[in-house]
């Protein structure tokens, strides 16, 4: 009896311990759910208003100068997006009209596909000028929260202030 009562013991220890195993696997695959853009995971909001200005853009090229005049690059928290929008601006700048094949020279087939997801996800949907100015506030909203108050100098602290209001109004 006590033998068997041991042998049952060690089997639920491994048995347990297998478990635990599994669940630390799923947990860090969970975590890494987006290996071509990992940034996406930490800001989902800002990631989708990146996907849908980005195919604004696909479908839209000329649009470009006036999307520019409100956001940069840098105001794209994921580095994937911010790369494709650099090479897309820096290659309609040069004159080239939109093409996928504007991506192949710099952009892993991972990211490709990822570019080409993007135009897919978004292919019903018609954006208008408010849900575009929607996801420029957006990412200038998140410019101005990775900035804390107490890192501005006094004149960024004030022009943070007069475009707080001037949004609010």
């Amino acid at each position: 009896e006590i033998l068997k009562a041991q042998v049952s013991r060690e089997i639920r220890k491994k048995q347990a311990s297998k478990k635990k195993q599994e669940w630390h696997s799923i947990t860090r695959t969970a975590a890494l759910r987006d290996p071509v853009n990992p940034a996406a995971d930490h800001y989902p909001k800002e990631a989708r208003a990146e996907e849908q200005i980005l195919c604004y853009l696909f479908r839209q090229p000329d649009a470009l100068e006036s999307v520019m005049a409100q956001i940069s690059p840098e105001d794209f928290p994921t580095e994937l997006h911010r790369r494709i929008f650099e090479h897309l601006a820096k290659r309609l700048k040069e004159g080239y009209s939109f093409s996928f094949s504007l991506f192949s020279d710099s952009f892993t087939p991972a990211e490709m596909g990822r570019i080409i997801g993007i135009q897919a996800r978004y292919e019903s949907i018609d954006f208008s000028e408010q849900s575009i100015a929607d996801c420029l506030r957006i990412l200038k909203q998140k410019q101005i929260d990775v900035h804390s108050a107490s890192d501005m100098n006094d004149t960024d602290f004030s022009a943070m202030i007069e475009e707080l209001r001037r949004r609010k109004n």
